[in-house]
């Protein structure tokens, strides 16, 4: 059952059923999105003609040879390596140097990117959407396998990548030299270890995609019969493609790649372990009032007129650190995830009870305010997004006082704190006449404690 909208973004937003053994592959964090360029600069949205289709005119062809051999002929003119290459970096420009075209090409990098589960893909693709929508790590060549490791995004990327343009694998002689490393290199060993260990998830191809018949051949080869499901998710399959996919032991699913992963999304948003993408437009709106009742403050409460307001004024940087860090990581997809969220909530709880414990009641503060950041998180997943007041995020705060959302009622208490908690004014007085004639506007505690 389709989408009723038919209009060229919506018309492929196919309905599907989501299998529940990949629902739990991608919530385990064991799935590996496998991209190719239909999910990029090749989809109709984002250029009004394919590379292979620039070529062939370039060649005056009647375009009945593979991809490969088709850009084989073209490099075998004199200085054609250098002219491909030109031609596919010119490609890029245009396409990067229109908003529209860009944000069509990389509109399923943006909504991968959000997506903390997928810890690993592999592309095809020679474009950096993945690195500078998704915020992954390229691993291109065999040295860079000695960093696999490291606790962030990563993008294969099998076929090389513009940022070199000698990696590009483009032509028939470049895949057959492809076939020959990918069994010797450590570039072919870790796709060998994931295809073993993960379950793929095909985007961005059509079955009779050169690309993926390449790589699955390969695959084949490698793993016989105990090759693990995959699945192959495209609009456009036929029943013979179905039929054939299943002696790959590849689910196939008829629907667009980005819709997928709409989907996917929604699924993972009912079992309460996600936050949907409008928490970011909610952190970015929290972030302004913030700043709002900080500039007042400075302002109004200045910390060298009134040191008693440096325990608002910190609080505040903490609320502002965290804020601006979730919004700034969003292409990591971590805060996207509620189970990492709460570890972050018991290590920073336990780091402002460590302060208060010491009597360092600025960092205190601090982290106090950085702990109501992240609480933005879980309140916005658990609250009614009618309930405004529940939604706001306390603009000041001081000890015996508690939180407080209205300035008026701050302004109202601001001569009485120096006597409510005597120890945090004599503290805030230390800091205010250490920093004093430094010519500072106001003291801001840094991201640091």
């Amino acid at each position: 059952m389709s989408n009723n909208c038919e209009c060229s973004i919506c018309r492929y937003h196919y309905d599907f059923d989501l299998d529940p053994h990949l629902k739990g592959e991608i919530s385990s964090s064991n799935c590996v999105v496998f991209a190719g360029a239909g999910i990029s600069t090749e989809n109709q949205q984002a250029h009004a003609h394919t590379l292979y289709d620039e070529i062939i005119h370039k060649l005056s062809c009647d375009g009945s040879e593979e991809f490969p051999d088709i850009m084989e002929k073209f490099c075998n003119q004199p200085n054609g390596r250098k002219k491909l290459i030109d031609t596919i970096v010119t490609r890029f420009d245009y396409i990067n140097a229109f908003r529209s075209l860009r944000n069509n090409a990389n509109k399923f990098h943006r909504e991968m990117a959000t997506m903390p589960y997928i810890k690993d893909i592999v592309t095809t693709n020679w474009d950096r959407y993945f690195e500078d929508e998704c915020a992954a790590k390229p691993f291109v060549y065999s040295n860079d396998m000695a960093f696999w490791g490291e606790p962030r995004r990563r993008v294969l990327k099998i076929h090389g990548t513009i940022d070199n343009y000698s990696s590009l694998i483009v032509t028939k002689s470049d895949y057959d030299q492809c076939a020959i490393d990918l069994e010797k290199n450590l570039v072919g060993a870790r796709l060998k270890s994931l295809l073993s260990t993960k379950t793929f998830v095909f985007i961005g191809y059509s079955f009779k995609d050169f690309d993926f018949k390449h790589i699955f051949d390969f695959v084949k080869g490698e793993l016989g019969p105990f090759s693990r499901r995959h699945y192959f998710v495209s609009p456009f399959f036929e029943e013979d493609d179905i039929e054939n996919l299943k002696q790959y032991n590849i689910e196939a699913i008829k629907t667009d790649g980005t819709f997928f992963l709409q989907s996917v999304k929604e699924h993972l948003c009912n079992d309460e372990c996600y936050v949907d993408d409008e928490l970011y437009d909610y952190i970015l709106d929290c972030e302004i009032d913030v700043e709002r009742a900080s500039k007042w403050l400075h302002d109004n409460a200045n910390v060298f007129d009134k040191p008693q307001s440096l325990i608002s004024s910190v609080y505040q940087d903490g609320v502002l650190h965290a804020l601006q860090r979730i919004w700034d990581l969003r292409k990591e997809g971590i805060y996207s995830d509620l189970h990492y969220v709460q570890s972050l909530i018991s290590l920073y709880d336990e780091r402002e009870k460590e302060y208060f414990r010491k009597k360092d009641y600025c960092n205190a503060a601090y982290f106090h305010g950085y702990l109501n950041g992240l609480f933005s998180i879980i309140i916005y997943a658990r609250a009614s997004l009618d309930d405004e007041e529940l939604l706001e995020i306390p603009q000041f705060y001081h000890y015996k006082i508690g939180e407080m959302q209205d300035v008026e009622e701050y302004s109202e208490l601001l001569e009485d704190l120096p006597d409510l908690h005597k120890a945090a004014y004599r503290q805030c007085l230390k800091v205010v006449e250490r920093n004093r004639g430094e010519g500072l506007y106001s003291i801001s505690h840094r991201p640091f404690g």
